[in-house]
């Protein structure tokens, strides 16, 4: 779980998503990766857009993820950490840099 939290704060950027340590070619890797490529290439047009994304690919593996409701949590926080951005409520170093805090107090709290 420790470093699971350790690859989530070090892809914080851009309100990214808690992940374990996975192989580059995973499953879930990729379908992260084509929700980044679909945000960067304009088919996604907001950072909602882009959270919805991963949270998607995240629940099509649940076997990645060693706590579920860790994982849920973490989705909530991405998802309303984006709509703030895009609403221009944070700016996306603020954004990033509460997600990054939550998700170390999240993972204190589940024994991470």
């Amino acid at each position: 779980m420790r470093k699971a939290v350790l690859a989530l704060i070090g892809l914080v950027a851009g309100c990214t998503t808690t992940q374990p340590v996975m192989t580059a070619g995973s499953g879930l890797e990729q379908a992260r990766r084509a929700c980044q490529a679909a945000y960067d290439s304009g088919r996604i047009t907001t950072r909602e857009g882009r959270a919805n994304c991963l949270s998607q690919a995240e629940n099509k593996y649940p076997d990645d993820f060693a706590d579920k409701r860790l994982l849920e949590q973490q989705q909530a926080l991405r998802l309303n950490l984006a709509k703030k951005v895009d609403s221009r409520q944070l700016t996306q170093a603020q954004a990033d840099a509460q997600y990054a805090s939550a998700m170390r107090r999240l993972a204190a709290k589940s024994g991470g």
